[in-house]
């Protein structure tokens, strides 16, 4: 269970990451 609590978090962190990125593109630079 708490790998998979892990892994969420990561996909979550990722996907939170990922938004603003797709967005603004100042992750790209």
């Amino acid at each position: 269970m708490a790998e998979q609590e892990a892994t969420t978090g990561a996909i979550s962190g990722m996907h939170v990451h990922l938004r603003p990125c797709h967005v603004s593109h100042e992750c790209l630079q």
